[in-house]
């Protein structure tokens, strides 16, 4: 149940780990590797 961001394009291709992987640009991964919080919104869960 991790989360993980990287720059590659088969980044994505992580999420076969059992984790939300999301690829970035670059602005975005020297934000996150500095320290700064990093947002992901998505919509309310209403049931599975």
């Amino acid at each position: 149940g991790g989360m993980m961001i990287g720059t590659d394009s088969h980044t994505v291709n992580a999420g076969g780990l059992g984790m939300v992987a999301i690829g970035v640009g670059g602005a975005d991964a020297c934000d996150v590797m500095s320290g700064l919080p990093w947002e992901l919104k998505f919509p309310k869960l209403i049931g599975v």
